[in-house]
């Protein structure tokens, strides 16, 4: 099991190099997400980077039609708008806060800084989005996905838990 750090449980922190560590932490600010509140609305760019301490996120694909299907689920073990580094400054999708909870933000261009300079904590925030991704349900609605949007996300949150120790 992964040492707590100063910066809390977030279980992607704690597997942060110290040197990384040492320069993330002067530009983290501690918040608190509320439920219901949109980190990164479709299409828009990504301007903060969240360490979640607790708390859910919801990563939603959103259709032109307006309907949204939850793709991924963060919390403590993950980060949300890490893709900054890899998909560009636009968020493929939104990120909306499902389960009130404490959170580190940075703004992009800190955590851009130290994902360009530094390997290990690229390859550490590459590995965790491969794994999101490759767990990630089909992006176009069908009938089975609406159909089992309820059990899928359980059993995504229980694998989670069980299979992938951040």
């Amino acid at each position: 099991m992964p040492s707590s750090t100063p910066l809390g449980e977030n279980r992607l922190l704690q597997r942060t190099t110290c040197a990384d560590l040492t320069r993330l932490k002067p530009h983290l600010t501690k918040i608190r997400m509320a439920t219901g509140k949109v980190l990164h609305p479709a299409g828009t760019p990504i301007e903060h980077v969240y360490f979640p301490l607790g708390g859910m996120v919801s990563l939603l694909a959103v259709m032109k039609s307006g309907e949204q299907i939850e793709t991924a689920i963060t919390g403590r073990e993950g980060v949300v708008g890490a893709s900054v580094g890899i998909d560009g400054a636009f968020s493929n999708g939104q990120a909306t806060v499902q389960a009130d909870g404490p959170a580190w933000q940075i703004t992009s261009a800190r955590f851009l800084d130290v994902y360009n300079t530094s390997a290990s904590f690229r390859s550490l925030m590459n590995r965790y989005l491969g794994v999101r991704r490759s767990r990630a349900p089909p992006a176009t609605p069908s009938t089975r996905w609406n159909r089992d949007c309820a059990a899928g996300c359980c059993r995504r949150r229980t694998w989670w838990r069980a299979t992938w120790s951040i």
